[in-house]
């Protein structure tokens, strides 16, 4: 049995919303993935935070067997709060991307636990997002001084 470590981060730059919606995912077994999941209308912050929650699920799901517990953690409190149901999930753009999610972990059928991290704590993921934004647009992300989300 594997136990799994999965950082998930998502940004949407250089406007929130209808920016450039990145996401990036890696694990403690060195696996990782990024992308761009929406540009413009509809994209958000939120929007990119579940979609790499979700992705890196995904590949978990696809790709790994024996998965003994697996611990997420981000530093998004509204997707880990919302995600574990100590809050509900109202906007109907996220609902159907919790439910997605909540499923992958049914499917993965281990023992999970999600935990909210400082952006501190979660600079590889949030790397990583960085890069999808960067690769994608051929610009710099932008340096703005970005707040940790408590």
């Amino acid at each position: 049995m594997t136990d799994l470590v999965l950082y998930f981060d998502g940004a949407c730059e250089p406007v929130n919303p209808g920016g450039v919606a990145s996401y990036g995912w890696l694990l403690n077994t060195g696996a990782f993935g990024h992308g761009v999941i929406r540009e413009g209308k509809g994209a958000t912050n939120n929007l990119a935070e579940w979609c790499a929650l979700g992705k890196g699920l995904r590949y978990i799901r696809d790709t790994m067997s024996g998965v003994g517990t697996l611990e997420i953690k981000g530093d998004s409190k509204l997707v880990i709060e919302q995600l574990t149901g100590n809050w509900q999930c109202k906007a109907e753009n996220l609902i159907p991307l919790r439910a997605r999610c909540l499923q992958l972990l049914a499917e993965i059928g281990c023992q999970w636990s999600a935990t909210w991290v400082p952006r501190e704590q979660n600079e590889k993921a949030d790397a990583l997002t960085r890069t999808a934004y960067e690769e994608k647009t051929g610009k710099k992300f932008p340096e703005r001084r970005r707040k940790s989300r408590a």
